[in-house]
Formats: structure tokens, sequence, C-alpha cells
């Protein structure tokens, strides 16, 4: 009977211990977090993830950005500052794109410019202007390079955004950068629909939380810890899905046929396959003058730690890639 009580109570003080060391991890993380510190280790990233992406993320700035009735929003040309948890960068922009802030003298007779276009990967979320794969390109092949990215577009948005602007013509050699969070709008992106302000602001006007609204928010996502540390050990085990590129290359054609390919531009179609992303069946190959290629980016040193968005090594890494096949293909 003794034997059988001191096993229960044994069994009670592992769950006690384990309560409170839970208690504690999730603290540290949450005070890392709010003192700009992060960890790449076991079951504190997952919280500072989980804690990042519901609440603490600072959206891309509403005075970086204004109202487009096609488009729903573009860029405010100027400069504007972004920061998050990881990063504290300025972004400059034309009307038309993100300005590479490379001093090079172009070689004579110029090349046509290369356009680049992308959601925020491409845009350069969390880097600063140079820092760009579009501008380690530009500064590579000594070439310009317009880098028409903008964060939250998917392909559709993207190809409507490069044909409005007045480089369109001149331009011949086009990069396009594919996530998979474009599927969506790629099948249901209206062209005809006209955007109000009112939806703009809806959609765009999003504010941080305080440091009170944060201490409350983390104090309510405390029970997802459990299920975090789940997922961390099945993960050790498991292997996570890939989602088919299949789907993906429909919808990406779907698109660009609309636009008659892009009126035979040289196309460069690349998705960048990461540590935690890769598509099973991805199309490397030509189709039309589509070019499918694939960025291999399997060292997690080339992203942010909790954002996982490229960081500068990351974009330099694309760059450089990219500019061997640039060079392959000879553009």
């Amino acid at each position: 009977m003794k034997k059988k009580f001191s096993t229960i109570k044994n069994f009670f003080w592992l769950i006690y211990l384990f309560f409170i060391t839970s208690i504690i991890i999730y603290i540290f993380s949450f005070y890392s977090m709010q003192k700009g510190r992060v960890y790449n280790l076991f079951w504190i990233k997952s919280i500072q993830e989980n804690l990042y992406w519901h609440g603490f993320i600072k959206p891309f700035p509403f005075e970086c950005q204004k109202h487009d009735k096609r488009l729903l929003y573009v860029p405010r040309e100027g400069d504007c500052k972004f920061s998050n948890i990881e990063f504290d960068t300025k972004l400059s922009f034309t009307k038309y794109y993100r300005k590479n802030d490379n001093k090079i003298t172009f070689e004579k007779p110029e090349k046509t410019p290369i356009a680049v276009l992308g959601d925020s990967v491409s845009m350069g979320w969390g880097v600063n202007n140079r820092e760009t794969y579009a501008s380690v390109i530009e500064r590579n092949l000594k070439r310009k390079v317009y880098n028409f990215g903008v964060g939250g577009y998917g392909t559709h948005r993207e190809v409507l955004r490069f044909i409005k602007s007045p480089y369109y013509k001149e331009i011949d050699k086009v990069i396009i950068q594919y996530h998979f969070n474009d599927h969506e709008e790629n099948l249901f992106f209206d062209e005809k629909k006209i955007y109000s302000a009112d939806e703009f602001e809806v959609l765009t006007k999003k504010e941080g939380f305080t440091g009170t609204e944060k201490a409350f928010f983390a104090l309510r996502r405390f029970k997802s810890i459990f299920r975090l540390l789940y997922r961390e050990i099945k993960g050790a085990f498991v292997q996570k899905g890939t989602p088919d590129f299949n789907v993906h290359y429909d919808g990406i054609l779907k698109v660009l046929k609309k636009y008659n390919y892009l009126d035979g531009k040289k196309i460069i179609l690349f998705n960048v396959s990461s540590h935690n992303m890769q598509f099973k069946n991805y199309k490397i190959g030509k189709f039309k003058n589509i070019d499918f290629v694939n960025v291999n980016l399997e060292d997690e040193r080339h992203f942010f730690i909790l954002d996982d968005h490229l960081n500068p090594n990351g974009h330099l890494e694309v760059g450089k890639q990219l500019t061997q096949i640039i060079n392959d293909k000879g553009w």
C-alpha cells in the first residue's frame, strides 16, 4: 500500500514540476521577446513563434501604403520605417518599385532592365533597400533591376502592377517569385473589381498591441504551450506534409495566360525551397516563355528565426543563385 501511495505521490510531483517548468519557460519566452531576443531552441522557439504570429507581429505600416482602386493598396512613394522583433528597416519606394540604393555605373551599351515580381519576399520584408535579392542581382550584373514586389500580393496583382507601370514595354526579362500562399488570389482575384477607400482601411489599418495588451494576450495563450510541445515531439518523428505544386502550377498558368504570358517576355519563375517549406512535384523546366526553376535555401541561417522571411543572408544567397541562373540562360 505504501509503495502504491509513493508511486502516486511521485507521479503528482512530476506533474507539478512539469507545470512549474512550463510556466518558467513560458515567462522566459515572453520576456525575452519583449526585450527583442529570440531563440532557436526546443519549445522556446515554438512558443515565441506562436506569440509572434498570433498577436505580437507588427503589420506592414499603414502609413507606408496607399489606396488603389484596382489593387486595393500599393506602397506609398517615399521612405518609411518598418520594424519587428528581429529587424528594424527603412524602405524607399518610387510610384512603381522599391529602390535598390545601388550606386552603379551601368555597362554601355546597357542591356534591357530586368523586372522582379513577387510578394513580401521579393519586396524585402525585414531587410533594407540594398539588401533585397533584386538589389544583389543588380550589383552582380551591373544591370538595372526594377523591384516591383509588394507584400501580400499574389501572382495576379503582381502582374497587374507591372503591366500598369510605364516600364512594361521596355522590359523583356522578368523574374517572378512564387509562394504557396499566392494560390487563392490566383484563382479568385477579380481584376474588374473596384476597391473602395473604406475597404482599404479595414484591411490594412491594423494597430499593434500595447505592452499591457501583450501581457494579457500572452496570459490567454498560455494553454497553447502544451499543444506546441506535443507538436515539437511529434515533428521529431513524423515528417510534415508538403503541398502539391500541380495545383499551384495550374493557377499560375491561368493568370499568365490571361495576360498573354506577358507578351512573350522571357520569364524565370522560381520558388524558394527552404528548410521548412518544399513543394511536392515541383516542376523544373520550360513552358512556353516561362522557365520554372528552384532556389534552394536549406540552411536555417538564411531566415529570421520567428518571422521566417528571408534575412539579409537569405537575400544574398537568392541573389547569388539567380545571378547564376540568369547568366546560364544568356539573359
